[in-house]
């Protein structure tokens, strides 16, 4: 009986501990939700020598590693958190999210 006991106070206690976890995050976002952060968006990457980059002046066209209408990322303090596609907004460029990256994986929107 020790152990359907020890069992049961097992699960009730990770259930407590979501609640309080669930609670804690609630406060977090509550103290810190209207803070600002600086998002990057990175469209690819190119690797060159320094000799080419020596070599570039105004017109010069580098070529990157990602296709044309394909997927951005999206970073958060150099971590990546989602990815997108850049659209048109007036004349600037936005970022429509497509997924949102876990830990795990990406969860598509």
């Amino acid at each position: 009986m020790t152990d359907e006991n020890d069992a049961n106070e097992g699960a009730s206690g990770s259930e407590g501990a979501d609640s309080e976890s669930s609670a804690l995050s609630s406060v977090v976002l509550a103290a810190l939700g209207d803070m600002s952060l600086a998002v990057e968006v990175r469209v690819g990457s190119a690797k060159i020598s320094l000799r080419e980059l020596l070599d570039c002046t105004p017109g010069t066209v580098l070529a990157l590693d990602a296709p044309v209408g394909g997927l951005v990322d999206l970073l958060v303090g150099g971590q990546l958190v989602a990815r997108g596609e850049l659209v048109a907004i007036d004349s600037q460029v936005g970022l429509r999210i497509v997924e949102i990256v876990t830990e795990g994986g990406s969860d598509e929107a």
